[in-house]
């Protein structure tokens, strides 16, 4: 069973590294960013990860950008994950 996960974002270059390092940590998943037009090094950053796909769309919003990535899709399983960053186990132990 084959997983895909589409990420929409806007200028959430720091944000955005986490999330991806926590998707990934997850196993085998195609992962799908739709950028809406950043300008803070989020694109120069997905340059990175050569496994992530990236599309663009400066047009229409956020669930616009989750419908093209839907579209795109290959997995049997589809999620959305936002680019917030993931706390760390650590950070929630009594």
């Amino acid at each position: 069973m084959r997983f895909s996960i589409i990420t929409p974002v806007l200028n959430r270059c720091d944000l955005l590294r986490e999330a991806i390092a926590s998707l990934h940590s997850q196993g085998q998943i195609e992962h799908i960013v739709v950028d809406g037009g950043s300008v803070d090094g989020t694109l120069e950053m997905l340059g990175e990860h050569p496994n992530i796909i990236v599309l663009q769309d400066r047009r229409r919003g956020l669930y616009d950008a989750i419908n093209i990535g839907v579209e795109h899709a290959l997995g049997d399983i589809i999620g959305v994950s936002h680019s917030i960053a993931t706390p760390r186990s650590s950070e929630h132990a009594s």
